[in-house]
């Protein structure tokens, strides 16, 4: 069994992970996605997919779905096992083309892939290394061509350096993510630890390349009943 990493007693808040392996729950993805309501086919990228949960709901929304990661973490028995489905819309969807890459690497040498969509995304969409978070945006804005999706701390909001640069960036709309949820690293997922309780308030900023209006605010909010797209075998 995968042994999880330390906390403090009483606390909630993880020992980091080495490569900043946080994971979102799985009804984000659905939700993001059904939210942001992009044409079937726009090719969306996840450069840090760890277990391909985001990547699930962009297929499932009939997006053409990339992913990469420096490890690739899709191989773990709990990643998504993803197929060719058809979603509740009857729109099939592909599987994710997956790749083993490097984000921060520079230029075109990130990735070795020179299939179509990988080099020049419409979407970049991710739950990014937080340490790097402010790197990853800027490589992300300049290799995307349409839109840039994050899920950050929403401290991200606060704070005179990083807010003056929020001010002149295409930042389009603020999601705050209810409820609360946790974003535990994913050993301590494979551990089976018990991860409830989030401590930290999440968000997701949207970025739309061109915009230059105000940003505005919009809830994600987990869905009441279903917890996902209903999907059919191809």
């Amino acid at each position: 069994m995968t042994k999880a990493p330390a906390r403090a007693r009483n606390s909630h808040v993880w020992e980091r992970d080495k490569f900043d392996h946080y994971v979102e729950p799985e009804w984000i993805g659905n939700a993001l996605f059904g939210a942001l309501d992009l044409p079937v086919g726009t090719v969306v990228l996840d450069p840090s997919c760890g277990w391909g949960r985001l990547l699930r709901g962009a297929q499932t929304a009939g997006l053409y779905a990339l992913g990469s990661d420096i490890v690739p973490r899709w191989n773990d028995k709990e990643a998504v096992n993803f197929q060719t489905v058809r979603n509740d819309r009857g729109v099939l969807c592909l599987r994710p083309s997956l790749v083993q890459a490097d984000w921060f690497a520079s230029g075109d040498d990130w990735c070795p892939s020179t299939a179509p969509g990988w080099r020049e995304p419409q979407v970049v969409a991710s739950n990014p290394p937080y340490d790097r978070a402010e790197e990853f945006l800027e490589l992300a804005l300049t290799r995307a061509t349409m839109m840039v999706v994050l899920i950050l701390p929403l401290r991200w909001i606060a704070g005179d350096r990083r807010t003056a640069r929020l001010e002149t960036s295409p930042l389009y709309k603020l999601m705050p993510i209810c409820p609360r949820p946790s974003m535990p690293p994913g050993s301590a997922i494979a551990s089976g630890t018990r991860v409830e309780g989030g401590k930290v308030d999440f968000g997701v900023f949207v970025w739309l390349k061109g915009y230059r209006g105000a940003p505005q605010i919009e809830w994600l909010r987990k869905p009441a009943v279903a917890r996902g797209r209903r999907v059919r075998s191809a």
